[in-house]
């Protein structure tokens, strides 16, 4: 769908936005941008699971998820925090609506690998109808990363995933990750610009670590896809942007 950009927001800074970010998000919709935003909410979750005596444990970094680590998720991110994030998109009158993978028969699921992650999902398919109808409507979609199987059973989603399917299916033109750092930093300072071979000479440099590893593999596959480019940024919408190759002007 043209114009239209996926946003996604880490679960560590997504209460942590500034007035700037959705003041940005208002700007780029009167430019004509048709946006989809997906959050996710691991810091919340395992709040509430420690409040609830709930075992948290992870497995090469994926949080193991029991029936009741995924009815808590689902709480979390379905019951608080999205309607939060709504909230805030509707006070700037950007007609925000809150949905998850169970709605609309948004997105088809099933267990990732039950016996080693128990109920954490994959995603099967993505119905574009059900955000191109909403979108035709006017509203601003607000994915929370959470749906079910079709026995009902609720699966715990990757958020960084979900926008990856979500912009492949809607041939999105972009895809920004919004984290707690200002893009890939180098040198103590922001790459503002980078291709699949730097990012890759970057990580065999040792530059780029840790968590920021995940999120620009995840850039380096959608751009294998037909999203033309990822921003990896921070709070105030500023980072890096990673296209396929350098075009020489």
């Amino acid at each position: 769908m043209e114009q239209t950009v996926i946003i996604k927001c880490g679960g560590s800074v997504l209460q942590a936005l500034e007035p700037s970010f959705f003041e940005r998000l208002r700007d780029m919709q009167k430019d004509g941008k048709h946006i989809i935003l997906v959050h996710g909410g691991g810091p919340a979750i395992t709040k509430y699971m420690n409040v609830l005596s709930i075992p948290t444990e992870f497995i090469n970094g994926v949080r193991r998820t029991s029936v009741r680590a995924a009815e808590t998720a689902e709480m979390v991110l379905a019951g608080q925090l999205n309607p939060w994030f709504v909230y805030q998109l509707n006070q700037l009158g950007l007609k925000a609506i809150g949905i998850n993978g169970n709605d609309g028969a948004l997105l088809e699921c099933d267990y990732l690998k039950k016996e080693e992650w128990g109920h954490v999902g994959k995603i099967l398919k993505v119905n574009r109808g059900t955000l191109t109808q909403l979108i035709k409507a006017g509203f601003v979609p607000v994915i929370a990363s959470v749906s079910r199987n079709l026995s009902g059973e609720i699966l715990n989603l990757n958020a960084d995933t979900v926008a990856f399917e979500v912009a492949s299916a809607m041939e999105a033109e972009s895809l920004i990750f919004v984290t707690d750092v200002d893009g890939i930093m180098a040198e103590g300072k922001t790459v503002q610009k980078a291709t699949i071979d730097s990012i890759n000479e970057l990580i065999d440099g040792g530059i780029i670590t840790g968590g920021m590893i995940p999120k620009v593999h995840a850039a380096i596959n959608c751009l294998k896809s037909k999203i033309k480019e990822i921003q990896i940024v921070g709070k105030e919408m500023k980072g890096t942007l990673i296209v396929k190759e350098e075009v020489l002007s």
